[in-house]
C-alpha cells in the first residue's frame, strides 16, 4: 500500500499539529465500555474476519484504556474458544503517551503479521505511530478496529485522511464507523 502513496511523508508531527492533538487528548474522556458493546464488536469483526487467529492490541498508557483493553482481550479469547478455534494468539502492545519515537511500537504492532488489530488509545500518540505504520507494507488500515474515543472527523483531518481510510471502529455509545471517501461516517445498525 505504501508504495502507491507518497514515500516522502516524514514520521514526525509538525508542532502545530503535535498542538491539536494534544489538545484534543486533554478534551475526550476514555470511558469504561459495556461488555455488550466489545460483544457486538466482536461478533461483527467475526462476520468478516472469521479466520482470525493472531491478533494484536494496541493501547497507549492510560490506566481506563488498559483496562478496556485487557477486557476486551478476555472477551475475545472466550469468543474464539467459543467458535472452536483452539491455536490463536493474542498479543496486546502497549506504548507511552508522551514517547516521540515510535519505531520499537510500529515494530511490535506489526510484529507475527497479525489478521487483524485492535487500538485502545489517546489521538496524540496513536498518530504519531500511525505516521511510522502507514509506510509499513505488513500494515493494513482495513483490518484496523479503534475501540476507544479515538476518531473523529477533527482528528481525520489534523493529520491526514489518507492515514484513516478504511479503518473502523466503535464509538462509546455503541455506534460503528468507518473512514471512507475523506470521512469518519456512522453506520446504521
Amino acid at each position: 500500500m505504501y508504495q502507491t502513496r507518497n514515500a516522502l511523508i516524514s514520521y514526525q508531527l509538525n508542532e502545530s499539529t503535535n498542538f491539536q492533538l494534544a489538545l484534543l487528548n486533554q478534551q475526550l474522556l476514555n470511558e469504561r465500555y459495556q461488555e455488550q458493546r466489545f460483544l457486538d464488536m466482536i461478533q461483527a469483526v467475526f462476520q468478516t474476519h472469521y479466520e482470525t487467529s493472531n491478533i494484536t492490541i494496541g493501547v497507549s498508557d492510560d490506566r481506563q484504556l488498559r483496562e478496556n483493553a485487557y477486557q476486551f482481550k478476555d472477551l475475545l479469547e472466550q469468543a474464539l474458544m467459543h467458535t472452536g478455534c483452539s491455536e490463536f494468539v493474542i498479543r496486546v502492545v502497549e506504548w507511552k503517551e508522551d514517547c516521540k519515537s515510535m519505531k520499537k511500537f510500529e515494530r511490535a504492532f506489526v510484529e507475527n503479521e497479525p489478521d487483524i488489530w485492535f487500538v485502545f488509545s489517546k489521538p496524540l500518540s496513536f498518530c504519531r505511530l500511525l505516521k511510522r505504520l502507514y509506510r509499513n507494507p505488513l500494515f493494513d488500515p482495513r483490518r484496523t478496529y479503534c475501540m476507544s474515543n479515538l476518531c473523529s472527523n477533527h482528528l481525520v483531518q489534523t493529520l491526514g485522511f489518507k492515514y484513516f481510510e478504511g479503518m473502523k471502529g466503535i464509538t462509546s455509545m455503541g455506534k460503528v464507523w468507518t473512514a471512507e471517501d475523506g470521512e469518519l461516517r456512522i453506520i446504521p445498525s
